[in-house]
């Protein structure tokens, strides 16, 4: 045998598709297609709402979206005492929820 008979030999195996390949990702999306729609739906989904919510007088009981406030609640919250009790008492929690040594 040649050397460029054997070389083309190996080009030939070399073009040959992987069997894994052969689908060009197909079989992979079809998996991660229903976590994909899990997690839009019950985590970036909800979290938009709660996103644009905050901007808003709303309330889980009256229907409807309510009147636009701005960033009221926010500044609410960060000039409320018990907000910042809460925050002193829970942020020693913070590295065992993490993780951290």
């Amino acid at each position: 045998m040649t050397r460029r008979g054997r070389s083309a030999g190996v080009a030939a195996r070399r073009s040959r598709a992987n069997p894994i390949d052969r689908g060009g990702g197909r079989a992979a999306w079809g998996f991660l297609a229903p976590f994909g729609l899990f997690y839009l739906v019950f985590v970036l989904g909800p979290l938009a709402f709660q996103l644009v919510s905050s901007f808003f007088a709303t309330s889980l009981v009256r229907p409807g979206i309510g009147s636009a406030i701005g960033l009221g609640n926010y500044v609410e919250v960060l000039t409320s005492s018990n907000f910042w009790i809460a925050a002193w008492v829970s942020e020693p929690m913070v590295p065992v929820g993490f993780n951290w040594p």
